[in-house]
């Protein structure tokens, strides 16, 4: 426990807090022995919840049967030590999406690797994922825990400004009954007063920054969370979440387009033991959503791209369709995780005849030279030094290149042919050199 974790927990009233080193600790880097706790899970046992979590969009006007995505699962909480836990999930299940040809590869993934969490009387303090699970699976993960988490002060109405999924958040804890061991607890999020929320993947440049403020994104949508704390026996018993988003755009009082996603945390059982193959400690972080672009690539990315290759040239065949935007945006997604072998196959196969639509190749080429991954880069500079990428397209794709957000080292090394020489391009010497510095 840091120096100004022990001020406010002395500031509301929580005496007594003795911190300890744990050398045994994987991820906790020390252990806080909490006087009078609300919780209390036994080490050495798992506790098994069942975990859904739905989600719906809709429109005004339009009337809908479609469920929307839904992911189901079986979360395992072990205690390992005090304040040492580990989440397992198993018989994850996921729908609302047709023709998902990676739910196997989903499903494989995000059950493999256990995350090791440091927990503190409801508190999730840090998170320490295994190096080798995929950042989506970790988030997946994080959302989980960020049900679980309940930072109220000892059965206490609280207001703190707490760290999960969804931000650092205003967050209220109201006590709504009280009956021997079992309480239930009103949680509402001001979500817009979160800050570290929002990730981009933009070529506009800037820094983030927190200011003293209640509203802390533009207001272009009324969003609120609820959720509903069950607890007994000094465990939590259930959890369910309520989130909503309202387009404040063309919106009349409530009738915009919305977004409601519902969580679901329920006890089932508990069991001794914990699982097996934990990984080893390779860093912490918190639970905020982790907004770094995945590098795993999924074996069917190419087929689901000459797909989709595939619709736009339907959509372009006479003229540009209603969809044409955004199959473009679904095209530069799929872009940006193919390696340069995968982008300069789906090239030669467009130059063969896909499709009939003499749009497609240059919609293709506006998609490989704004990707800025580094495979695209490499195809970039290659169809540039061919002249195959020339005039006014070749000059503004060498001034993007100041604006790539994480470019790789790789990437740095794709673009060396075009200042190596007695004669180099003035405007890509300016922009590697400027790269290179975020390196």
């Amino acid at each position: 426990m840091d120096l100004r974790t022990f001020v406010v927990l002395a500031l509301l009233g929580v005496s007594g807090t003795l911190a300890a080193p744990t050398d045994s600790s994987r991820c906790a880097g020390e252990c806080s022995q909490v006087y009078n706790p609300k919780f209390d899970y036994s080490p050495g046992k798992t506790y098994t919840y069942s975990y859904e979590s739905s989600t719906v969009l809709k429109l005004p006007g339009v009337t809908t049967d479609e469920p929307g995505l839904k992911l189901a699962a079986n979360a395992e909480i072990s205690v390992l030590t005090p304040c040492e836990f580990a989440l397992k999930l198993s018989n994850v299940r996921i729908t609302g999406i047709k023709n998902v040809p990676t739910a196997g590869d989903f499903k494989k993934i995000i059950e493999e690797r256990p995350l090791l969490f440091s927990f503190t009387d409801g508190r999730v303090n840090h998170v320490c994922p295994d190096s080798k699970d995929p950042t989506w699976s970790v988030n997946v993960k994080r959302g989980v825990l960020s049900t679980f988490q309940n930072t109220m002060d000892n059965n206490l109405d609280t207001y703190v400004r707490e760290v999960d999924i969804a931000g650092q958040c205003d967050t209220q804890y109201e006590l709504t009954s009280s009956t021997g061991k079992s309480q239930t607890v009103n949680k509402r999020k001001e979500l817009a007063s979160c800050t570290k929320r929002v990730g981009r993947i933009t070529s506009l440049q800037g820094n983030p920054y927190s200011s003293h403020s209640r509203l802390q994104s533009p207001p272009l949508t009324k969003s609120s969370q609820n959720c509903v704390h069950a607890i007994a026996n000094n465990i939590i018993q259930s959890v369910e979440c309520h989130e909503v988003h309202i387009l404040r755009l063309f919106a009349r009082g409530e009738l915009g387009a919305s977004t409601t996603a519902t969580t679901k945390l329920t006890f089932v059982k508990q069991v001794k033991g914990s699982p097996k193959n934990l990984p080893r400690k390779v860093g912490q972080s918190s639970l905020l959503f982790d907004h770094t672009e995945d590098v795993t690539r999924v074996s069917n990315d190419v087929e689901e791209t000459v797909a989709i290759v595939k619709s736009i040239c339907e959509e372009t065949s006479n003229d540009l369709g209603c969809s044409a935007a955004t199959d473009f945006t679904r095209l530069l997604y799929f872009v940006r995780r193919l390696p340069a072998d995968s982008i300069r196959s789906i090239l030669q196969r467009i130059e063969s005849g896909l499709c009939n639509s003499p749009k497609i190749k240059d919609i293709f080429l506006s998609a490989v030279v704004q990707a800025g991954t580094e495979g695209a880069v490499q195809v970039a500079v290659e169809l540039l030094n061919n002249n195959r990428i020339v005039g006014l397209r070749a000059r503004l794709w060498i001034t993007s290149l100041a604006f790539i957000q994480r470019p790789t080292s790789g990437t740095i090394e794709a673009v060396i042919p075009l200042i190596d020489s007695p004669k180099p391009n003035r405007v890509a010497l300016l922009s590697v050199s400027d790269r290179k510095s975020v390196v």
